[in-house]
């Protein structure tokens, strides 16, 4: 699963040449290993013939990752949300044995923090201007 993931940085070549070599290199051990994460969530949903029925089952994955990352939190734990490339979803089907009447909408990769999470800034007064 690793090294298909992999190969989905070849995708996005242009990008990544604008990140300048460094940034390249540490994507693709990234995604080579997914952070190191011990654990790793698949989230896949139904397929849908048309774009209402796709939009709101994307809306409902989307809140249930929302949900998960929020509790992994909660316990302390790391996580993220990786909405990998679309181009390497039909081999990751594949290579995991995910039934054809469903699709790989994202991945959560779940594990313990190394670093300690950035403290939040100072929350500043309203953010909203009123015009008359």
């Amino acid at each position: 699963m690793l090294q298909i993931l992999s190969q989905h940085t070849h995708y996005l070549e242009e990008y990544l040449a604008v990140l300048g070599h460094e940034a390249t290199q540490e994507q693709l051990r990234w995604y080579s290993e997914l952070g190191g994460a011990p654990m790793i969530i698949l989230c896949t949903m139904p397929r849908a013939e048309d774009s209402f029925s796709r939009l709101n089952k994307h809306l409902s994955v989307g809140a249930a990752i929302q949900n998960m990352l929020l509790a992994a939190t909660a316990e302390g734990l790391g996580a993220c949300n990786v909405t990998f490339s679309f181009w390497v979803r039909d081999e990751m089907a594949e290579a995991l044995g995910i039934p054809e009447d469903r699709s790989i909408v994202a991945l959560i990769v779940l594990g313990y923090p190394t670093d300690e999470p950035p403290v939040a800034p100072p929350k500043s007064g309203d953010i909203a201007e009123y015009l008359d």
